[in-house]
């Protein structure tokens, strides 16, 4: 009976349904090995080359974008969480002619042997401080390249009489985008804090504006300008609070100042009010489409013809108070967003925490949050 079974079951191993599934999982891993030898090769001849730094302190961070802007790559660098401090009046720099792309994002924590391995979403945990004396970061990249920064606080800067202690791209001719995400800018002493300059695009998303001063009236706290002459421009102003600036002299002062030659300017549920002067500054060319939507600005200053305005609040924003830009239970910025806006909402808040929690966006860079979501993990 036994050679029988054995005799009957020795051909099902000879099945064939089970031979093509064996010869299609071999012709698989012979196109994966193809596939993983192609990207090899791409690497080495320079089409997709990355290179990833981690920083733990000011030094290696510095010395990261030093070797960054000359390296022939797209860079990404990883900081870690901490308190970096420029060694230089000018601030942490970069100054490069490459085309090539680069990220900073700070949050990590140590895991693994790896102090840069698992990302936190929370501007709040790396900080770059200037000592009240000092610029933060300027970066002058090729004039088609990339720049992000995400997760992020700056604080204590000045710009030491030249330019903002945050100056990014700021070149004629540079039309790489520039993207902020969750960054927060926050008490710095200067004529303008920062100001980012394109004839491309810029995005600032889920970011705070709080306690700078302007020391010159006539300037703004934050300048974005994009935009050639093409009609590519585009600046995305979402999900932001501007809240506790002032001027230190007399004079006519906005916090914030959009600015566009050509394209469009789209700022959807932001948080302008309570500070100096007018709360928003719009300086455009008269063919620019601007669009304000659900936001809560206090006093606007602006002279354009192209505005379009949907369901715009002034009122108190209902923060929690005493430096706290969060909202309150009962803020009337609560689920009073665009769920849609240009380029969308973001996943995360400022704080790393859920954006969208009762169903519709709040108004403002904090998220009121329900009990269960809270780390800010990635």
């Amino acid at each position: 009976m036994q050679s029988l079974i054995s005799q009957q079951a020795a051909p099902s191993s000879f099945d064939p349904k089970t031979m093509r599934v064996r010869i299609a999982a071999r012709r698989l891993r012979e196109l994966c090995r193809w596939m993983v030898a192609v990207v090899g090769l791409i690497a080495v001849n320079g089409v997709t080359h990355a290179a990833v730094f981690c920083a733990t302190t000011s030094t290696e961070l510095q010395t990261a974008l030093d070797s960054a802007k000359n390296n022939g790559e797209a860079d990404t660098i990883k900081i870690a969480r901490g308190i970096y401090k420029p060694a230089s009046a000018n601030g942490f720099t970069f100054y490069s002619n490459e085309p090539h792309s680069l990220a900073i994002r700070g949050g990590y924590r140590y895991a693994q042997g790896n102090p840069c391995y698992l990302p936190f979403n929370s501007s709040e945990l790396t900080v770059v401080d200037g000592e009240g004396t000092k610029a933060l970061l300027r970066i002058s990249p090729g004039s088609t390249a990339d720049i992000s920064i995400t997760s992020m606080t700056f604080r204590n800067g000045t710009n030491g009489g030249i330019g903002a202690p945050i100056d990014l791209g700021g070149t004629v001719g540079y039309v790489g985008k520039i993207s902020l995400e969750r960054i927060a800018v926050r008490d710095n002493v200067s004529g303008l804090s920062i100001q980012a300059y394109n004839e491309g695009s810029i995005s600032v998303r889920n970011s705070l504006f709080v306690g700078n001063m302007v020391n010159d009236a006539w300037v703004p706290m934050a300048n974005f300008s994009t935009g050639g002459t093409d009609g590519s421009g585009s600046l995305e102003f979402v999900g932001n609070t501007v809240s506790g600036n002032g001027v230190i002299l007399a004079g006519k002062f906005a916090p914030v100042q959009l600015s566009a030659q050509s394209g469009a300017i789209n700022a959807y549920n932001n948080v302008l009010c309570g500070n100096t002067g007018d709360d928003l500054h719009i300086f455009v060319n008269i063919s620019v489409a601007i669009t304000l939507a659900h936001n809560d600005i206090c006093s606007m200053d602006t002279s354009t013809v192209n505005l379009i305005q949907i369901a715009n609040l002034n009122m108190d924003p209902g923060f929690v108070g005493n430096g706290d830009y969060r909202l309150r239970g009962d803020s009337p910025l609560r689920d009073a967003g665009d769920n849609n806006p240009p380029g969308g909402t973001g996943s995360v808040d400022v704080g790393g925490r859920a954006r969208v929690v009762f169903g519709t966006v709040d108004i403002g860079a904090h998220e009121l949050q329900d009990s269960i979501f809270s780390d800010g993990f990635d």
